[in-house]
């Protein structure tokens, strides 16, 4: 008779203890790949989309980081298992969380908000890091300070990095090195790079090697990159290693870097495909200025008119339009056009790197190159040249003289010119 009541019993709780597995199972397809708790069978997704109706957009769908949610069958088997889960292993805070960022998917933030605070309170250290974050940024709450500071002594290292920012975003500088060596001293590149950083700019140098070295020995390309920078004038060879590897990591900042330590290591070939990653992947407007003048000279590449045109055009650099304009005002490879060199000069003029030198070559040219007799195309000549003068172009002390400016207006700009040198 025991034994007849024990079988359904038996059976009863395989069955639910198969949908329990079942459900979690289901939930973690939303795990987060960060989290510290997951199985070693789950690897997580970094983003959960939720995208019906179909879509041109095949990249999201294709990525094994991406959990794409397609029709609300889908969101609601993810989410009861996810419910389920959560009342079934309270003890298992992840899988509060994991409904949290289904709900953040749907941009339901007040379910979000309550899942995410309730993985915080069961001590969830990345939901208590999300969670702390949010009040910080969201809402401008310092008691998300308390959520990170309770994942920071869990050892989790995002919390503490995260703490490291605030309290250097608050030019707290004391608290910040305290919190970014904690996790540079738990293996955090991102730290340790940062706590380099801050000790860069207190001119403790060595100190700030050994961290920023910690940092590229941890696999940050950008302290590999800084190290580049810091040893470029000392120590060459230290500095193109330090490139190299910063640019192989990915570090779109040290493409140009690197290409321009291989052009100077006789490198050309492998100069220009660098060159041209900067200038594509990373915007860099001082990699294309580059290739511009490598295809005008044909030292290194074979010459090309049609290539550097395409190159100094991307750069949008102040020496860059003044290159083209005089391309355009000399019809050098190019047919002549003397109205797309005066616009050439007016970008040198307006790009955020315009120097002096630049600037009053640019001032300079457009003064000599705008035609007309009429008030208007004076005074605009005038304004130009008066802007040359200041910046040192004595030449045109004489064309300004010609267009009728008087002696005492010249002397009196000069003047100005001596007391901005004289200027500390």
């Amino acid at each position: 008779m025991t034994r007849n009541l024990l079988l359904p019993l038996l059976l009863a709780t395989l069955a639910h203890n198969t949908l329990a597995a079942n459900d979690s199972g289901e939930c973690d397809r939303a795990a987060d790949p960060i989290h510290p708790g997951n199985p070693a069978d789950v690897a997580g997704v970094s983003h959960i989309i939720f995208q019906t109706g179909g879509t041109d957009d095949s990249s999201a769908t294709a990525s094994k980081d991406t959990l794409v949610i397609t029709d609300e069958a889908m969101w609601d088997s993810l989410r009861l298992a996810c419910e389920n889960s959560t009342e079934a292993h309270a003890g298992t805070p992840r899988y509060a969380y994991q409904l949290a960022r289904l709900y953040e998917a749907r941009n339901h933030h007040v379910s979000a908000e309550k899942y995410l605070r309730r993985a915080a309170e069961q001590g969830d250290p990345v939901a208590q890091t999300r969670y702390g974050m949010e009040k910080i940024n969201h809402w401008r709450n310092k008691d998300g300070l308390k959520w990170l500071g309770r994942a920071a002594a869990q050892g989790y290292i995002p919390a503490m990095e995260a703490l490291g920012d605030y309290y250097e975003n608050n030019t707290d500088i004391a608290r910040a090195a305290l919190w970014y060596q904690q996790a540079a001293e738990a293996k955090s590149g991102y730290a340790a790079r940062k706590l380099g950083q801050l000790r860069l700019t207190e001119k403790r140098r060595n100190e700030a090697r050994t961290w920023l070295e910690k940092a590229a020995a941890y696999g940050d390309a950008r302290a590999m990159l800084l190290l580049g920078d810091d040893y470029r004038d000392s120590v060459p060879a230290k500095a193109f290693t330090y490139y190299q590897a910063a640019a192989e990591a990915g570090e779109q900042d040290a493409y140009y870097p690197y290409a321009r330590a291989l052009q100077q290591n006789g490198k050309p070939a492998e100069a220009l495909t660098w060159y041209r990653k900067a200038a594509l992947d990373a915007l860099d407007g001082r990699a294309a200025e580059t290739l511009g003048e490598l295809y005008l000279s044909g030292k290194e590449v074979p010459q090309n008119s049609a290539e550097a045109l395409y190159w100094l055009q991307r750069a949008h650099t102040a020496h860059a339009e003044n290159r083209l304009g005089t391309l355009f005002e000399n019809g050098e490879g190019i047919n002549q056009d003397i109205a797309l060199a005066l616009e050439h000069y007016n970008n040198a003029l307006l790009a955020v790197d315009a120097g002096q030198e630049e600037t009053r070559h640019a001032h300079r040219k457009i003064a000599d190159l705008t035609s007309g007799n009429d008030r208007a195309a004076v005074q605009k000549r005038k304004q130009h040249y008066r802007a040359a003068i200041m910046l040192g172009n004595d030449s045109a002390i004489d064309l300004l003289t010609a267009l009728g400016e008087d002696s005492d207006t010249i002397n009196a700009l000069l003047q100005e010119r001596r007391n901005q040198q004289d200027q500390p």
